[in-house]
């Protein structure tokens, strides 16, 4: 699902200077931080990316002791 920003809204964004922005819903009260896509896509891969190093780092550690 996408939504479209609204004049007001764009308007808002660009006028807060703080990254991500921060959005709360008024029913809810719950925030939700706004961020480019492509900033999330990059950030989630570069995670996955470290979590498979530290995995696999672990992995060995592991081989090697039951070797030893």
């Amino acid at each position: 699902m996408t939504i479209q920003l609204t004049d007001e809204q764009h308007r808002a964004l660009d006028a807060d200077s703080e990254r991500p922005h921060r959005i709360v819903d008024p029913k809810t009260q719950i925030t939700y931080l706004l961020i480019p896509a492509d900033e999330y896509y990059r950030d989630t891969l570069d995670n996955q990316q470290i979590r498979n190093i530290i995995k696999n780092y672990g992995m060995r550690g592991a081989i090697d002791r039951m070797n030893a």
